[in-house]
């Protein structure tokens, strides 16, 4: 959505309003109609009159192909590749339909699926800055070929093609780029009959859809609500339901209700959220040292002035640039904003003063052949390009004099062009930014350009009730004072902007900029460990409560740093910056064992001096202990490598100090081969497909669904692809009462945290030792029913909560059966190597679980595809499994290609 047209209101209101847009479809613009999702979804049904059009992709004919690709078979529905967000298709399987006509009988709708809608709704509700895309009257030479084209899709799924689950859902990971999951069975239906089984496919992209921008509130309809943004990992869509009352009736949506718990002006959700967001913050006493009187006065006026502030929120939400005042346009706050714009310039707000601008940047608000006319008025060569246009007219204007302090001919000229320019105050907007910032502090981690629409979109899904928070029903939740002094506060606002500067600069590539900005962090690094009291007040701070200083914040920005570095090969500068982290132990004492590591693996990679490299390694693995079991493993593996090199510099005396220092190296993981019929010879970056025979035809799958397929072979029934996330959420699901537990000081201080804040962290295990090892000795002394029902009560009670736990894994599955396989004492241990340390340990858990509930057996299985090798993680969670007694195999797949399979036929 443009950002005149973000809010739902204003948007139904143009859509019935407007009757000149056209859209795709040859019917009139839809109305959205208030109400329930299938209210909303049969309107957009409706107005778009798809009940007689046939959608590439889907064939509602009854025949068995179309069941076939539509439907998971029977026998397939107990193993599946569980995804998050992933939906069971329902049966829609209904008469052919006939040859649309032009005439206005009624007739009967034909059913879409979720695709479908998602789609039509996608296509109805698109943003407004996109190109309208006109109807065209279809020839009758092309209606002749799209419906031969659905005919040879057909004949061809009649076949007996089919393309597993996993294929369709990542069908870019294994056919490329711009692949939907609707082209997965007629790209392998072609190539198996035209080219053979052998070849790579040859296939015409998916046209690209028009998508809604991610920051659209439209997105927080009941019909987005299952996808997830990818801008957004912390934030689960829920449903809109209310979590559930005592007596299993859903609550009222009381809770952080804007209207309800606070007298704030009416008006668009931004706005709203907005005044929200200044209003708790200065009614927190514990902020209110970190404002001078002149900025509280000057917050009041939000409140005061409405439409203003409408408009000062929007032009926050842009970029911080210079905007022509004639491309403003939000119809929604006023036909004119001429006195909005005069207002908040003469309250500081704004300002609309050029002069202080560089030529350069004033030039670039002009466009091109507004750029053409001053060239033309100045007798400059006119450029085809607009950057060579503005460097032609910067020359020009350099070369000829003027007069001290008067402006120069060109700026008059190209002024008079761009009309009136807006651009916020950069002191007002800190303010307004550091209000936002510390009313987000505990429970977001966005960009601080961000923070205003993330924050808004986060108040209207809880108000929406399509979020519910586990912290819902608690307040007056115990704070803890986090900035002692507003230079505190500011300093980590500074912090936080270099270190978004060094990410952007780290993202494109410029090398230059990201070594200039190191070295402006590290100097101002080196600075902040000078201030004594600053020092002595963070150490009084919880650890979970260091990472809102500005050390912690330089400190990470370093860290991330090291790899441009060596990119740019300016390998002595990474070892300065590593120097300086290591030479202290106040913020990020977790990160001494990467810091080793990396100092040890620039010595000897890129450095080639392995003498130096052995010493590091030996400084570091002499303090092995501070450690986590991950960053060990890597100095080991290190190690390991300086004393295998023949010519490796080293002293027997310095191999022999070294090797004292090293842990006994693991046994080796159980193996099994697995024989598998090769689909494609993958290029590089995609995955293999890989094809079974069922009695149905030919099935494609992805490696991990050809390993379940070989164990479901042997009689295990269930198995799921996950890396450990469904076993993970039933183990922090068995802990849910300790994860939520408020009653530990600090941890909670926003009623929209999803976690604590020492979630992840060796801390949040110390600080509820005793407690977690009570619950996980109840837990071994209690059987498996009794044990399984205390955690279907617990996902019942909690399911609609977005929390830690991805409640998609435990939506379907059955808890008994799964205990009873997994065994009792295999999870709580596991449970308590999670818990410890979360977030090192949570990586690499084994692809697959699969288990039997009649045999009672349970396999974690780690897939391993040819020349594909077992990570230090990886390892690491084989051992632990093997020494829990839990049956653990590494599966390595042995390829036989289908040019082989055809020539021995």
């Amino acid at each position: 959505m443009s950002d005149s047209d973000d809010d739902i209101t204003i948007l139904e209101e143009k859509l019935v309003k407007d009757s000149t847009k056209r859209w795709k479809w040859k019917t009139p613009n839809p109305v959205l109609m208030r109400g329930d999702s299938e209210q909303i979804l049969q309107s957009v049904r409706v107005k778009l009159n798809m009940q007689n059009k046939i959608i590439p992709g889907n064939t509602y004919d009854g025949s068995p192909a179309a069941s076939f690709v539509m439907d998971k078979r029977p026998e397939d529905m107990l193993i599946e590749n569980q995804r998050p967000g992933k939906r069971k298709r329902s049966n829609t399987d209904t008469d052919s339909q006939k040859t649309p006509t032009k005439s206005n009988e009624s007739k009967t709708v034909v059913p879409l699926t979720p695709e479908q809608i998602l789609e039509l709704t996608e296509n109805c509700l698109d943003s407004d800055n996109e190109p309208e895309l006109t109807p065209v009257k279809e020839s009758p030479q092309t209606q002749q070929r799209e419906n031969s084209q659905v005919s040879s899709s057909k004949r061809a799924l009649n076949f007996g093609i089919r393309a597993s689950s996993s294929l369709r859902n990542r069908s870019s990971k294994f056919f490329g780029a711009g692949t939907s999951s609707t082209d997965v069975d007629e790209i392998l239906s072609q190539e198996t009959s035209e080219r053979g089984e052998g070849r790579s496919p040859s296939r015409t992209p998916s046209p690209r859809k028009k998508r809604l921008p991610k920051n659209s509130p439209i997105r927080l309809l009941p019909s987005h609500s299952h996808r997830k943004s990818p801008a957004k990992p912390n934030m689960r869509s829920l449903s809109p339901r209310k979590s559930p009352g005592p007596n299993g009736t859903p609550k009222k949506d009381e809770d952080f209700s804007v209207e309800d718990h606070l007298m704030i002006p009416e008006g668009p959700y931004y706005y709203e959220a907005f005044c929200f967001m200044i209003k708790k913050v200065c009614e927190n006493s514990e902020y209110t040292h970190l404002f001078l009187d002149s900025e509280h006065k000057k917050l009041k006026e939000v409140y005061h002035s409405r439409e203003e502030f409408q408009l000062y929120v929007r032009l926050m939400n842009r970029k911080d640039k210079w905007n022509r005042c004639s491309d403003i346009k939000y119809n929604d706050i006023s036909a004119n904003l001429t006195p909005h714009f005069d207002y908040l310039e003469s309250q500081g707000f704004i300002s609309c003063d050029l002069k202080d601008e560089k030529i350069e940047d004033i030039l670039s608000l002009l466009k091109l052949e507004e750029l053409k006319t001053v060239c033309s008025t100045f007798k400059v060569k006119k450029e085809k390009l607009k950057s060579k246009t503005i460097s032609a007219l910067v020359a020009m204007q350099k070369s000829q004099p003027t007069i001290l302090g008067m402006p120069s001919p060109l700026l008059k000229s190209v002024v008079a062009v761009l009309g009136r320019c807006v651009k916020l105050n950069m002191e007002w907007r800190r303010v307004f930014r550091r209000c936002i910032l510390l009313f987000s502090l505990f429970h977001s981690h966005e960009d601080l350009d961000k923070l205003c629409s993330e924050q808004a979109l986060l108040l209207l899904q809880v108000k929406l009730g399509n979020m519910v928070l586990p912290l819902a029903d608690k307040s007056n939740l115990p704070s803890h004072k986090v900035f002692e002094t507003r230079d505190q506060l500011i300093r980590f606002e500074e912090a936080k902007e270099l270190k978004q500067s060094l990410s952007y600069a780290m993202e494109v590539k410029n090398f230059d900029e990201v070594q200039e900005l190191v070295r402006k962090i590290m100097n101002q690094f080196a600075a902040l460990r000078k201030l004594t009291s600053e020092t002595q007040y963070i150490l009084q701070l919880p650890k979970f409560l260091h990472r809102f200083c500005a050390g912690t914040v330089y400190a990470v920005a370093l860290t991330q740093s090291i790899e441009a570095l060596k990119q740019a090969r300016q390998y002595q500068m990474a070892i300065d910056v590593l120097d300086l982290l290591n030479d202290q132990t106040t913020y990020c004492p977790d990160y001494k064992g990467k810091w080793m590591l990396n100092k040890a693996t620039i010595f000897h990679v890129n450095l080639k001096e392995l003498v130096k490299a052995s010493n590091v390694l030996y400084a570091a693995l002499r303090r092995k202990s501070l450690f986590n079991s991950v960053d060990r493993m890597h100095l080991h593996e290190r190690a390991e490598k300086i004393i295998k090199l023949k010519k490796n510099g080293l002293s027997n005396e310095q191999k022999q100090r070294l090797q004292n220092e090293m842990d006994p190296p693991h046994q080796a993981p159980e193996a099994v081969e697995i024989s598998a019929r090769a689909y494609i010879s993958s290029k590089p970056g995609l995955k293999k497909v890989y094809i079974r025979d069922t009695e149905d035809g030919k099935e494609f799958m992805s490696v991990e669904e050809t390993v379940i397929a070989h164990y479901k072979s042997l009689g295990f029934l269930y198995g799921i692809h996950d890396e450990g996330s469904t076993i993970s959420s039933l183990c922090m699901l068995s802990l849910w009462h300790h994860i939520y537990d408020t009653t530990i000081p600090g941890v909670f201080q926003s009623p929209f945290q999803e976690k604590p804040l020492d979630w992840g962290k060796k801390i949040f295990y110390e600080l509820r030792k005793d407690a977690i090892e009570t619950r996980l000795a109840n837990i071994l002394a209690q059987d498996v029913p009794t044990i399984a029902k205390e955690l279907s009560n617990i996902r019942e009670e909690n399911c609609l909560k977005s929390s830690v736990i991805n409640w998609d894994r435990l939506e379907r599955l059955d808890i008994q059966k799964f205990l009873e396989c997994v065994s009792i004492p295999t999870f709580v241990a596991i449970t308590r190597r999670l818990i410890e340390d979360f977030k090192c340990n949570r990586s690499g858990f084994p692809d697959l679980v699969i288990w039997s509930p009649p045999q009672k057996q349970c396999l974690f299985v780690e897939v391993k595809s040819p020349n594909d090798v077992l990570s230090t993680v990886q390892c690491l969670w084989l051992d632990f499994l093997k020494n829990c007694n839990a049956k653990a195999v590494v599966a390595h797949i042995r390829e036989s290609g289908s040019k082989t399979t055809a020539q021995k036929k």
